[in-house]
């Protein structure tokens, strides 16, 4: 996955790479930190990317389920969230 982290503000580009993602954007869905992803720009069944939606500070798990392929794929702590800083 790249990038495996991003600001809480969300709003960028993320890439999925695997085996068995989706065969088509309507029958998936991803999730970050327990946060569904609302746009999917690109799907096929090796690779996803997809607006990352914003979130909470803190690191949590990536969820891609497919109804098709019938299996949920991902990883624990693959994904962080980092606050936005103002420096006065």
């Amino acid at each position: 996955m790249t990038p495996s982290s991003g600001s809480v503000s969300g709003g960028y580009l993320v890439t999925v790479n695997g085996l068995s993602l989706c065969a088509f954007a309507g029958e998936c869905t991803v999730m970050l930190n327990g946060i569904s992803v609302i746009t999917i720009f690109s799907v096929s069944s090796t690779q996803l990317k997809f607006e990352a939606p914003a979130g909470d500070e803190g690191t949590g798990d990536v969820w891609v389920r497919s109804s098709i392929y019938g299996i949920a794929s991902g990883g624990t702590n693959r994904w962080t969230y980092y606050g936005v800083y103002c420096i006065t």
